[in-house]
């Protein structure tokens, strides 16, 4: 219920709406869900670490096939899109395995 409570305060805030309306906008075009492009992330300069749940029914997990070398992909089974509230102790663990090593 908190966690609820929370979402509903944020997007309740004036201008939130449009923001959601304009990010969606974005990834969704004429009703087919985008990815973010390949040859956008493989020129990332510093280390990313991507967190994904494998049951994911928002962004399917098969979004991370091919992903460039320098994405370190941390699948969490079992999980879906709420990654910090589903896989929190999960979540946690690979951020802390990314900044114990200074890379992803």
């Amino acid at each position: 219920p908190k966690y609820v409570l929370g979402l509903a305060a944020v997007r309740g805030q004036r201008g939130q709406r449009a923001n959601l309306d304009a990010f969606h906008g974005i990834i969704q075009k004429d009703g087919v869900q985008g990815e973010i492009p390949r040859e956008a992330l493989a020129r990332l300069a510093m280390p990313v670490n991507l967190v994904w749940g494998t049951a994911d029914p928002v962004l399917p997990f098969s979004q991370t096939d091919n992903l460039p070398e320098n994405i370190r992909l941390t699948s969490i089974d079992g999980a879906g899109h709420m990654l910090t509230v589903e896989a929190k102790s999960a979540v946690l663990a690979a951020i802390r395995a990314s900044l114990a090593t200074g890379s992803p």
